[in-house]
């Protein structure tokens, strides 16, 4: 289960929220620093990694194929990297050896660990049985705070601000695809639903951060 770490906004600030156009309406301070932390929760989630760098640990079961994919792209430096083994034969006890591993793809997180799997001493029917490292990622420092970025998360905290407090300008994150009035009728195109909402604000936040970055967790092929 990942967590989000952090319970204060990052990014967004009461200023920075209104120039962008963010509407305060009959809004409360905490009503609004709540909406901007779940803004950047949602665009962390969307994107794949923090908006900004951040030291977390993973762990990860064995695998023969020498590479893992950490929870969070946008790796900027491994800080340990351990293999955990079974103590003996009839032991229930894990022994824990340093080593190191390599950053293989720094923006989709692909690390390659082939040099710790030396430093456990295995006995020959064993196998490592989990891999431990702890590294920095997050998008770059200043990368957040484009325009895009910031653009981004005004509409997804406006959007969510609008949910708890009247008077914001807008009924929230609808998602309406069809529409009529006496004899007048519509249906726009569907919007796709990702952790930044199902409405057409929300698709034009995510086009907003996508045309700024570039998304974590792409096809590729490890070989």
């Amino acid at each position: 289960m990942l967590i989000y770490p952090y319970s204060t906004p990052l990014i967004l600030t009461e200023d920075i929220y209104v120039e962008y156009g963010g509407q305060t309406g009959t809004s409360t301070a905490t009503q609004r620093q709540n909406a901007f932390l779940i803004a950047e929760q949602r665009a962390s989630k969307y994107i794949g990694t923090f908006l900004l760098p951040t030291i977390v640990t993973g762990t990860y079961p064995y695998n023969s194929s020498n590479f893992i994919v950490t929870d969070y792209g946008y790796v900027h430096q491994i800080l340990s990297a351990k293999v955990l083994s079974l103590q003996g034969s009839t032991s229930c006890t894990l022994k824990e050896d340093s080593g190191c591993a390599y950053i293989f793809d720094d923006t989709y997180a692909y690390l390659n660990y082939s040099c710790i799997q030396s430093t456990c001493n295995c006995a020959q029917w064993q196998s490592p049985y989990q891999y431990q490292i702890a590294y920095q990622a997050g998008l770059p420092t200043g990368t957040a705070n484009q325009p895009g970025i910031l653009q981004a998360l005004t509409i997804v905290a406006n959007i969510g601000l609008s949910q708890v407090a009247g008077g914001c300008g807008s009924d929230g994150d609808v998602g309406i695809t069809e529409w009529s009035s006496m004899d007048y009728k519509e249906k726009r195109k569907d919007w796709p639903v990702t952790s930044l909402g199902r409405s057409a604000k929300a698709g034009y936040a995510a086009d907003l951060i996508k045309a700024t970055i570039r998304l974590v967790r792409p096809a590729i092929t490890l070989r």
